[in-house]
């Protein structure tokens, strides 16, 4: 959850954090990091999770 909310800061491209924020996302897709909340015994949490994420970046892809 708390990489999902560093990736908030990507809406603004030319705040402080867009640079950090954009590292954690090649950094996720590269390592394919959400890969083990596949794994989770409690999929009530690994739901949560993913929808978590995936409304962070949609919410985000609509801004850029």
């Amino acid at each position: 959850m708390f990489v999902t909310e560093q990736l908030r800061c990507l809406k603004d491209p030319k705040g402080p954090l867009f640079p950090k924020a954009y590292h954690i996302l090649e950094n996720v897709a590269t390592i394919k990091s959400y890969n083990i909340c596949i794994d989770l015994e409690d999929t009530e949490a690994a739901s949560e999770v993913f929808c978590n994420l995936f409304k962070t970046l949609f919410s985000t892809v609509k801004y850029v």
